[in-house]
């Protein structure tokens, strides 16, 4: 049986704001805008604003697809490389 557990919030908001950073800081390495981005990992520029402004929960499947389209291991969008 698997036990109910909650995260802390300021947990989860830490994630959403290392994830923020890094999509940002790829961006701009890259010269990319958000449009750019969105396209090489085929999802809406709309999407990729409200993950970089911490509006959205990220799934594990957009951060594949995040990670898919710029060729990064999962793990680098998780890693606070601030």
């Amino acid at each position: 049986m698997f036990r109910k557990t909650t995260l802390p919030t300021n947990i989860m908001e830490e994630s959403r704001e290392i994830i923020a950073y890094n999509m940002i800081g790829y961006r701009k390495e890259h010269n990319l805008s958000r449009e750019e981005f969105a396209e090489i990992c085929d999802m809406s520029s709309r999407h990729i604003e409200n993950i970089e402004l911490g509006k959205f929960a990220i799934t594990v499947d957009t951060l594949d697809k995040i990670s898919y389209g710029t060729n990064l291991a999962t793990t680098y969008w998780l890693t606070d490389h601030r």
